[in-house]
Parts: C-alpha cells; sequence; structure tokens
C-alpha cells in the first residue's frame, strides 16, 4: 500500500496509455535515479509500480518500443539498483516469461530489428541470470526448455545472435552440472574471448567488455569437474593470472562501475584458479604465487575481504597439494565408517550388499533362537589403550548454518566437545580449519549442493579425506543426491537425514547420530553413557558364560554393521540387566538392516 507518496513523475508514468510516451517516461525516470538526489529516492520507492507498468507495456508495445522496456525492466533488477525492493521476485518472473515468448515469437524473422531485437533479448536473459542467480531460474529454465531455445545461438557463432552473451547466459545456468561438458565445452572459448577483450580493453562480439560477467560463468563452469579438462586446455588458468595482473583501477569504467565492481571481479577470478587446483597442482605455473600473494595483501587497491579470502584459499590449496598425501583407504576401511541411516550413494554390487545382509540377518535369527549350539567365541584380545578422543568438527555450508547450529547444540549437551567455525576461527581460516580437521575424532559433513558448489568446503572435506579422518555424512537438502567429487568421497557410506528441521525425522536422525558417535568413538551406547557398564555377566552367574560369548558375538555384529570398532564387554552385573543390554543391541541392529533393505 502506498502512504506519504507525493504526486510524481511515476504517478504520471503509469497513467499513460500512449505507448511511445510510457518508453520515454520510463527512461527518464531510470536517469533520475542514476543521477541520484531527493527525488531519486523518492523514484526509488516506487520500483513495484514502474516495473509493473513495464511488464503492462511489452504486452502492446511493437518491436521497435519493446526494446526501451526490457532495458530498463532489466536495470531495475540490478542488484545495485533495485533488487531490495520486496517486488523483485514478481518483476524477475515476468520479465523471464517476457523474454522467452518475445524471443520464440522473433524466431525464424529475418528483419534486421527482429535479428537486432533477438541478440538483445539474449543480452538481457544473461544478465537477468546474473541478478536473480541461476537457483532462482533454475526451474523455469527447464520448465520452459529456455537452453534448446538459446542454443543454436551460441553453438552459430553469429555475431548478429549475440552468441557470446548466448554462451555466457549456458555457462551460468547449466556449467555447473557434471553432465553438461558436451555442451559447455562450446561455451568456453567464447566467454574466454570476454575476459582477453577486457584485459587487452578491445571490442569482441561487435562490443566492449568488462570482466565480471564472463568471471562468474568461468567460475561457475569450473565447478564440474567434467568441465576442468577443457578449461585448462583453454589456457583458463594462465588468463586469470594475467586478468589479477591488470591494474584495473586505472581503468576509465571505474569511473562508471567503481572499485567494488572490480574486486568483486577478482574474487571470481581466483575462485576459478581455486577450482582448478582440484585438476591438477598449479605451483609450477609462472607468476601464480606472486600474483596472488599480492592480491592477499591488504594493500591490494582493488582489493576486498572477498578477494583476499578467495586469493587465501587457493594459496592453502596449491601448498597443500604439494605436500605428499596419503594413499586412498581400502575398501575395507571405507565399509568400516557407514554410520547412519541411508545409503549417501547407492552401491554398485548389489549382490554383494544382499549377501551381507542374508548373513547378518541369519546371525540375528540364530541369537534372537538363544540356540543350544552356539558358535564358539575367539577369546577377546587384550584390550589397547584408547587414545584421547579430540572434537567433533562439523563442515558445512552457510547456507545450512542453522543446520550446523542445532546439531552443535545437541551434541554439546550430550558431552561432546563441538568445533565449529563460528566460535573458533582465528585470523588465517584455512590454516584453522586445518588444525581441526587433524585434531578431530570424527567430521561431520553436512552435505547439500552449496557444499558441493563451494571451493572452501571441498578444500575442507577432501582435507579429512587426506587425514583418513572418519567423515560422517549429514543429509541437510532434502532432494540433494550428491556427485562429482562429493559423490566419489562419500561412496557408498550412510547417511543421518535432518534436513527437515524440527521435524520427528530429524530429531531421530540427531539421536540415532548422537548413538552412533557414542557406539564407534567411545565405545558405548547412549543408554549406558555415564552409568557403570552392565554389558556381560559374571562367569559364576546361571547362564553367565552363554551370555557372555552372545555379548561379544552381538557386540562384533554391531561393529561390522555400524562402521565403528567392537564395544569392550567387562566384567560384572547381573544376568538380568545383561539381557536388556543384549535385547536392546540386538533391536538397534534390526533398525540399521530395516534400514540398509529400505535403501537397496
Amino acid at each position: 500500500p502506498r502512504s506519504g507518496i507525493m504526486t510524481s513523475p511515476v504517478d504520471a508514468f503509469v497513467a499513460m496509455e500512449d505507448v511511445s510516451q510510457a518508453a520515454s517516461a520510463v527512461a527518464a525516470l531510470t536517469q533520475q535515479i542514476m543521477h541520484g538526489g531527493a527525488e531519486a529516492a523518492n523514484v526509488r520507492r516506487e520500483y513495484a509500480r514502474i516495473g509493473k507498468k513495464c511488464i503492462e507495456m511489452l504486452k502492446v508495445a511493437p518491436i521497435g518500443i519493446k526494446e526501451n522496456f526490457f532495458a530498463n525492466l532489466v536495470w531495475l533488477l540490478d542488484p545495485n539498483e533495485g533488487a531490495a525492493d520486496p517486488c523483485f521476485p514478481f518483476l524477475a518472473e515476468h520479465l523471464f516469461a517476457a523474454v522467452v515468448t518475445e524471443y520464440r515469437a522473433l524466431q525464424g524473422n529475418t528483419d534486421a530489428e527482429a535479428t537486432r531485437l533477438r541478440g538483445n533479448l539474449i543480452n538481457y536473459m544473461s544478465n537477468l541470470v546474473v541478478y536473480t542467480g541461476r537457483k532462482a531460474v533454475g526451474p523455469r529454465f527447464e520448465e520452459l526448455h529456455v537452453i534448446d531455445l538459446f542454443k543454436p545461438a551460441m553453438l552459430s557463432g553469429d555475431l548478429k545472435e549475440n552468441s557470446v552473451s548466448a554462451a555466457m547466459l549456458i555457462a551460468n545456468v547449466i556449467g555447473h552440472r557434471e553432465d553438461s561438458a558436451e555442451l559447455i565445452t562450446h561455451a568456453i572459448p567464447q566467454v574466454a574471448g570476454v575476459v582477453k577483450a577486457a584485459v587487452a580493453q578491445q571490442m569482441f562480439g561487435g562490443r566492449s567488455w568488462n570482466p565480471k560477467g564472463a568471471c562468474e560463468a568461468l567460475c561457475n563452469v569450473a565447478i564440474a569437474d567434467a568441465n576442468k579438462k577443457a578449461m585448462d586446455g583453454a589456457g583458463i588458468v594462465e588468463l586469470m593470472i594475467t586478468a589479477l595482473k591488470v591494474k584495473w583501477q586505472d581503468r576509465p569504467a571505474v569511473k562508471s562501475l567503481g572499485l567494488r565492481y572490480f574486486s568483486d571481479a577478482k574474487a571470481l577470478m581466483c575462485k576459478v584458479l581455486w577450482n582448478m587446483t582440484f585438476l591438477r597442482p598449479l605451483h609450477d605455473v609462472p607468476d601464480i604465487l606472486s600474483t596472488l600473494e599480492a592480491v592477499a595483501a591488504e594493500a591490494d587497491p582493488v582489493g576486498s575481504e572477498a578477494s583476499r579470502k578467495a586469493a587465501q584459499g587457493v594459496l592453502f590449496a596449491i601448498r597443500k597439494g604439494q605436500q605428499p598425501q596419503q594413499a586412498p583407504e581400502p575398501e575395507a576401511e571405507k565399509e568400516k565408517e557407514s554410520p547412519s541411516s541411508a545409503p549417501a550413494v547407492a552401491q554398485d554390487d548389489e549382490n554383494k550388499k544382499a549377501a551381507q545382509m542374508k548373513k547378518a540377518s541369519s546371525a540375528i535369527s540364530f541369537w534372537r533362537k538363544k540356540s543350544d549350539k552356539p558358535e564358539a567365541a575367539a577369546p577377546p584380545a587384550p584390550a589397547a589403550a584408547a587414545p584421547p578422543l579430540g572434537h567433533i568438527m562439523i563442515s558445512y555450508n552457510w547456507t545450512y548454518q542453522p543446520h550446523a547450529l542445532q546439531l552443535r547444540d545437541y551434541l554439546r549437551q550430550a558431552g561432546w566437545p563441538i568445533w565449529i567455525d563460528v566460535e573458533q576461527m582465528s585470523a588465517s581460516t584455512l590454516e584453522s580449519m586445518a588444525k581441526a580437521v587433524e585434531d578431530s575424532s570424527a567430521v561431520l559433513l553436512l552435505f547439500a549442493a552449496e557444499y558441493k558448489e563451494s571451493e572452501a568446503c571441498r578444500t575442507e572435506g577432501e582435507y579429512a579425506y587426506q587425514c583418513r579422518k572418519r567423515i560422517v555424512p549429514v543429509k541437510v537438502q532434502s532432494d540433494y543426491r550428491p556427485d562429482g567429487w562429493l559423490g566419489a568421497l562419500l561412496g557408498s557410506k550412510l547417511y543421518f537425514d535432518i534436513s527437515r528441521r524440527g521435524t520427528p525425522q530429524a530429531t531421530d536422525a540427531m539421536t540415532n547420530l548422537l548413538k552412533e558417535l557414542d557406539t564407534s568413538l567411545r565405545g558405548q551406547s547412549s543408554a549406558t553413557r555415564g552409568a557403570a557398564p552392565v554389558s556381560a555377566v559374571a562367569a559364576s552367574s546361571q547362564g553367565g558364560d552363554q551370555v557372555n560369548k552372545l555379548l561379544s558375538r552381538i557386540s562384533e555384529l554391531e561393529a561390522r554393521l555400524a562402521g565403528g570398532p567392537a564395544s569392550s564387554v567387562p566384567a560384572g552385573g547381573n544376568i538380568n540387566q545383561a539381557i536388556e543390554v543384549l535385547d536392546a543391541r540386538l533391536a538397534r541392529i534390526e533398525a540399521l538392516l530395516t534400514t540398509i533393505a529400505a535403501n537397496t
């Protein structure tokens, strides 16, 4: 609802019915905002009305005038201008639909004006994707087959059809996907050409460019391992180093775009390099270390916290990559780290899993029947002194910080020491992370699409693997299935699903996670934590020998299913208490088997 808004040029514009007059009026309004002042503030408060009027005019304007409304609508959606307005999602959605509708209508039209507008529409859509974020428009792209709509323009290489903007659009929307490599291979040279032109201050594709948009597209493309070889072959690493060395503060564009624009571009360049460190070591690339150290320094005139942190991240990845890495764990060891309630990635050998389940089920049936002829239990090996427990590290992407904090509070109340970045980071963020991994007993990896796509999260997760730490997957995005490097890292491990916070399912998952940590790391169940052990009975008790053997076998079976060491079986207690504990353990093993069966 409007309140306290004086009669203004906006009121006049909204009341206009003549399309030509409205096109001139909206251009004047945007110019007024650009020039600033008191009247500009009044106009800014009217973004919603201006945008809705532009959408209305698009439906009736002829081709030559439509472009004016498109251009001003896109400008209104620039994050530096009107994106904070509550009407932003409404305008973005309607502009998106209008661009697609108009582009389809112009297909096959060889008229010069139609060709020009078609090329500009691709540019507007490309900007819209950058402003709103690919996650916001991704579902609509799928629904309307937008990639198929703009793909011919990219593949044509026709500058009139704005093939360069089409390449940037497609790279921004699907470049991060592991299954998009074949198409993205065609986009990489065109997007790289934009950065080269910006560095050399030359025209490319019939226009001049600044680097940020293209670097954003390359950063998205670099997320997918499937694209990295093509990027390396196109000389992207060397191009990013060259671009980082440019003194952007001396460029004329700084006056109109500001230093912030170029500091953001530098951060994106560093993130491209960071992603490329996952393909190969970059320490021998000429000038890379000195260039990154300069960006990481406070003295960088175009620097920002984002660009400095990104540069520090690349330096960390390069230097850690030079250190000898431990060999991957054998499959048997990986299987011992399967601690939870559902598989992260389906196991390929279903026959092997079925055989394991059948064997485990038979063991349970055997003990449930309390056979008179139990197998002789091997004498327990002398218990080695347990090493002191380290903390539990929570590794997560900040999008899911509420899940991480809730998990921290829950586990801390149960007596576990927790390391989480919001509490214990020092000035050297990555070095703090490295030490946290090294000193941990286990790393809870809260996986989601954002985790997979984050350079920092990947560095964290892979370093935990390199240090051979127990990695416990915790699902925080309900509709996500890990792929790429994250899918390979998690393998066939089982996970705890806490994605739906506040639900009974999430509460149960946290309870099961706590039990798993207690059992696998402390060698005790949550039910008996803090109480005197009652897991065995004295040999002199009636049936004591048989129950002791049974408990030892159950402990071993439980450990094999849960992925941890077998719990110790101390002497003491009475037979009734032992049977209660045994029954609880059998129930837990049955629950594990049920979960495995449900996800097979």
